[in-house]
């Protein structure tokens, strides 16, 4: 009889770990909290605002080969829809400023020599100095492995390392 393994939470990681687990044939115990699966990867009903809150991960990057493996075991990878072309609208909340980042449809970021499809105010060097991340180890952190200043960082990096 295989080991039971207990994992506490059924957010999207723990029910990850259940999947990969009961796939390598041991017996798994998902331990949760709330009354639904999903963690904070879910909508629900708020009546304080009388809205639908849609909670959780809004972006899912190609690049994220954990997330679309996790999809594909569990028979979802073809309900992932996306742009055929990845550009990101922005705001600044301090200034009001918006503007648009457009990585374009292929895999050489080309795009970060036209300046109109790149972060306001940004040149080469800004990116160029974000190519530490590429080499980093899993266990560095984003601080010890680029400079966490100027507009780029700002602008782009620190969003989305806050979302």
């Amino acid at each position: 009889m295989p080991q039971t393994v207990h994992i506490i939470g059924a957010g999207i990681a723990g029910l990850s770990a259940a999947v990969r687990l009961a796939n390598a044939g041991r017996k798994v115990h998902l331990h949760e909290a709330t009354q639904q699966a999903g963690g904070r990867c879910r909508s629900y009903f708020d009546a304080a605002t009388n809205l639908t809150i849609d909670n959780g991960n809004h972006l899912l990057l190609s690049g994220n080969r954990h997330a679309l493996a996790y999809a594909r075991s569990i028979g979802t990878e073809a309900g992932l829809v996306g742009p055929k072309v990845a550009q990101f609208p922005f705001v600044d909340l301090s200034t009001g400023q918006r503007w648009q980042l457009d990585l374009g449809a292929g895999r050489l970021p080309l795009w970060v020599f036209d300046e109109a499809r790149r972060v306001p105010d940004t040149g080469l060097r800004d990116y160029i100095a974000l190519m530490p991340l590429i080499w980093a180890a899993q266990s560095k952190l984003v601080r010890d492995a680029i400079p966490c200043e100027g507009t780029l960082y700002q602008r782009l990096v620190q969003p989305l390392l806050l979302a």
